[in-house]
């Protein structure tokens, strides 16, 4: 069995994780075996990124940057599940820019592999590999705002600074979408917006993408 490639892809903030994560269940509910997994798993480590950018300050890492993921690794991970065989990961601490030793989940060779993240449309091996393409649109000032709140309430939580965060956003976040991830939308074989953060919308969005995948 050749595992079904689902790539979603979109602007950070987008609701990529959110739909990716629903699509799941509905998979599940349906009785179908898939597998989820993120992009922002294959980050390179912080001294590895320090090498590859000759940069000093972790502060300094630009996420947004489509040569902090390690595409080798990740085209061999795929290779391995397109062999039938599972693989382990482990997961990458944004506030730390790098992995927890301790923490690792295991994703199989399923019927379906969702893939999420703001690069999901930039690798051409994804590309090639995927059943089914989605890039998730939305508002560019509704991004910025939830991607301010999710910063400051979750992912950088104990460290946040606004001026910073505003400023990562003006020479980093937003130049490397429109250079990258907003020009991937023409790859993608649907675009689904949202712009609406309820969680009835959530369900619905990922309803809609999995009868565009079944039917």
């Amino acid at each position: 069995m050749k595992s079904k490639i689902i790539l979603i892809s979109g602007g950070t903030a987008s609701g990529k994780s959110k739909i990716s994560i629903e699509l799941a269940n509905i998979f599940l509910k349906k009785e179908h075996s898939v597998s989820f997994f993120s992009i922002d798993n294959y980050y390179y480590g912080a001294e590895e990124i320090k090498k590859i950018f000759n940069i000093k300050n972790l502060r300094e890492i630009n996420f947004d940057d489509p040569n902090t993921i390690n595409w080798k690794e990740l085209n061999s991970d795929l290779n391995k599940l397109f062999a039938n065989k599972k693989i382990e990961r482990k997961i990458y601490n944004f506030v730390s820019c790098d992995y927890d030793l301790d923490k690792t989940f295991i994703i199989e060779p399923t019927e379906y592999i969702i893939i999420e993240g703001i690069f999901a449309l930039f690798n051409e091996k994804l590309i090639k590999n995927a059943f089914k393409k989605f890039y998730i649109e939305a508002d560019g000032d509704l991004r910025l705002i939830r991607r301010y709140k999710r910063d400051r309430d979750y992912r950088n939580k104990n460290s946040f600074d606004c001026n910073d965060f505003i400023l990562r956003w003006e020479e980093q976040i937003n130049p490397m979408f429109k250079k990258y991830i907003e020009k991937d939308s023409k790859k993608a074989d649907y675009i689904i917006e949202n712009n609406d953060d309820k969680k009835t919308n959530i369900t619905k969005k990922a309803q809609n993408i999995f009868n565009l995948i079944i039917y």
